[in-house]
């Protein structure tokens, strides 16, 4: 995070479902999510830590967290495992905690260790992504006149991002926590958007 600052989060996740996530929701701090099930201990902890890193207010603690079940509907780390050059998916993040869902872009990574026959095993997934709002933010900053607009949007017309000060995206909170991480229904498709160019 200190090496490339315009990233939203990075993680990474390992075979024993251990976790660690900083994420950076507000601009001067961080948010660090963990899970150390190796210890024993499945609780899944959420921080408020400032900008060095250092956990300075434990905001929420959770017990239906698992890495290998995140979200239930399409867990990341199985397809991550399962596809070596990596992947790219739209995401929820709840670094804001559960009521505060934001959709980011997210490139999922397999990583690998290497034995003393250089037999590669595999260990665990990483990830950094870009909260979609923060590419807004960028496409806002760039010059495009005084009428037009720039937008991103994917094959199937759903909005990634836009100049606009419009959230591409489903903010409120589901309060069934599987809906909260489910993307599909959050997306916005640009023929629904409230700014009449778009």
């Amino acid at each position: 995070m200190d090496i490339l600052p315009q990233l939203s989060a990075v993680s990474i996740a390992n075979e024993n479902a251990d976790f660690l996530s900083v994420e950076r929701p507000l601009p001067d701090s961080l948010t660090i999510r963990k899970r150390n099930a190796t210890a024993g201990d499945l609780a899944f902890y959420r921080y408020l830590a400032d900008r060095k890193g250092n956990n300075q207010i434990l905001k929420e603690t959770r017990n239906n967290y698992n890495p290998h079940n995140d979200p239930p509907s399409k867990p990341w780390y199985s397809q991550a495992k399962n596809t070596p050059e990596g992947l790219w998916r739209i995401g929820v993040s709840l670094a804001q905690g559960q009521a505060k869902p934001i959709l980011y872009a997210i490139y999922f990574a397999p990583f690998y260790s290497q034995n003393d026959r250089s037999v590669a095993k595999f260990e665990g997934v990483l990830s950094a992504g870009f909260y979609l709002t923060q590419i807004g933010d960028f496409l806002w900053s760039l010059e495009v006149g005084s009428h037009g607009q720039v937008f991103l949007l994917e094959p199937d017309g759903n909005l990634v991002a836009t100049s606009t000060s419009e959230i591409p995206f489903d903010s409120s909170d589901q309060k069934d926590l599987v809906k909260n991480v489910t993307t599909q229904h959050r997306r916005l498709l640009a023929k629904n958007s409230r700014d009449p160019l778009t």
